[in-house]
């Protein structure tokens, strides 16, 4: 998910960048009672699959009339499951907490005051949720979005979303795709369903299979999602056209390196990703509330745009191909990641 890759790329450039410091990643599903963790991922994951116009319903109502009582109680609730969270804290005694989700900083309270606590928002908008009376600090990706959370407040920076310090190194294409297995100079489509495998893919892999010829096809299925990776390895030995099937990778960057064009789930950090090294965007089955505004954010720059039937994803790619100028090329972004760790040294 990508508020965990985005602490993960916190950690990894503090790693790289500041070595005397220690960081610590932790995923506080692992810390919380079984109830808390299934109802923030599991549940979630099902939730947005199988329901997901009754999520956008919940998301929207929520942003539009939440009230003190809500995150009061929401407040107690995290506390009381996540004691082990707690424990952890207070033991490790963090000089500086950042969270990257907003359900994090809810049983923070007794740190308030003690402990500077910051919050990275993690899509291109800011649902109410993400405002905490504990966050001294909030990090964002542009102005509209600092907008929404209090375009007036001096607590609220523009850095962009934080990805991994592997996406700003120079790597040679050519290099990449012989140690990845591609040998031609056939043009790559890149798809991939998400950390959940939340999208059937397949049925977008066989529609550009049939449609296209001399392409090479990546499809990554997520690592939480057995059925997908099963049916596009069936597609793989059934299809003459060379098709790579990955479950995860750790290497995602080098993927949509040689990637020509990335067919994905909007997540804000995905969507970040690829922005970074340039990559047209066409996206697909985006989550109702902060999916939806991460397309309308592509589509407004022109960056990519939303495909809502898979079939018509082989005549938009082939326009893409045909027409270097399709889509707008967007701006090269600076490292997030050392925006918010100087802010936060400083």
């Amino acid at each position: 998910m990508g508020h965990v890759r985005a602490a993960e790329a916190l950690r990894l450039s503090v790693l790289k960048n500041y070595p005397n410091i220690t960081a610590e990643h932790i995923d506080m599903a692992k810390y919380s009672t079984a109830p808390l963790k299934y109802s923030s991922t599991s549940g979630y994951a099902s939730l947005v699959r199988h329901l997901p116009k009754i999520y956008g319903s919940i998301y929207h109502a929520l942003d539009a009339k939440l009230q003190s009582k809500i995150i009061s109680k929401l407040n107690f609730l995290f506390k009381i499951n996540s004691k082990k969270l707690l424990k952890f804290i207070d033991d490790f005694k963090p000089d500086q907490i950042v969270c990257t989700h907003f359900l994090a900083a809810l049983p923070l309270k007794k740190y308030f005051g003690k402990v500077p606590i910051s919050m990275v928002v993690t899509d291109y908008t800011a649902h109410k949720l993400w405002l905490s009376p504990f966050v001294s600090e909030y990090f964002v990706a542009n102005e509209g979005v600092k907008k929404m959370l209090g375009a007036d407040k001096d607590n609220i920076f523009v850095v962009g979303l934080p990805i991994q310090p592997s996406f700003f190194e120079e790597k040679n294409i050519e290099e990449l795709k012989k140690n990845l297995g591609i040998k031609n100079d056939w043009r790559t489509i890149l798809l991939m369903a998400g950390g959940f495998g939340l999208i059937d893919i397949a049925e977008a892999v066989k529609n550009i299979l049939k449609e296209m010829e001399k392409i090479n096809v990546v499809a990554v299925s997520g690592k939480n999602n057995e059925k997908l990776f099963e049916k596009l390895n069936k597609i793989s030995k059934t299809d003459e056209a060379n098709l790579i099937v990955l479950k995860f990778t750790d290497k995602i960057d080098e993927w949509m390196r040689v990637a020509d064009v990335i067919v994905t789930k909007p997540g804000g950090i995905t969507v970040a990703e690829c922005l970074s090294l340039q990559k047209p965007l066409l996206l697909v089955d985006p989550i109702p509330g902060q999916e939806d505004a991460n397309v309308e954010y592509v589509e407004k720059n022109n960056f990519g745009r939303e495909v809502k039937n898979v079939e018509d994803l082989p005549e938009l790619i082939k326009n893409v191909f045909n027409a270097p100028n399709y889509f707008s090329k967007p701006p090269r972004m600076p490292d997030a990641c050392e925006e918010i760790l100087k802010q936060i040294l400083n």
